[in-house]
């Protein structure tokens, strides 16, 4: 195998595995945005909720508890290092509204680069291809 091939096998083993990291990058924020989706949702419903009626809260991995709601008009957001501030429900959406289309441009980007990855990956392939079958005819020859 000649260096100029070696060196293109190696490129298209390299763009694989990039294309490979990068999809499991895209899994995880589309799974991030579809969460932001549903608690947007969620804080819609809370301010369509009467006070004192009775709810599920989460507690994490699936888990609930019943809860009766004592406020509909403010939530405590985590802001990072442990630490949460209290927010209108309408100031908590608009966040959220941010946040899903910060997630959304950065899914977008994602889904470009993979493919940018994939165009190349292609083009290396059909490279390799007419390399391979140029060797086989040399050797047959």
């Amino acid at each position: 195998m000649n260096e100029e091939l070696q060196k293109k096998y190696l490129e298209f083993q390299l763009i694989q595995q990039q294309v490979e990291q990068i999809q499991q990058q895209h899994a995880l924020v589309e799974n991030q945005l579809a969460q932001l989706v549903s608690l947007k949702d969620a804080l819609e419903g809370l301010k369509n909720s009467a006070v004192k009626s009775e709810m599920l809260a989460p507690l994490g991995a699936g888990v609930y508890a019943y809860s009766s709601l004592n406020e509909n008009e403010h939530v405590l957001m985590n802001i990072g290092a442990r630490t949460a501030v209290r927010k209108s429900v309408p100031d908590a959406q608009e966040i959220v509204s941010r946040q899903i289309e910060e997630v959304r441009k950065f899914s977008d980007d994602i889904q470009k680069a993979i493919a940018q990855f994939a165009s190349r990956h292609q083009e290396l392939q059909q490279e390799l291809q007419k390399e391979a079958q140029k060797g086989q005819k040399a050797e047959n020859k």
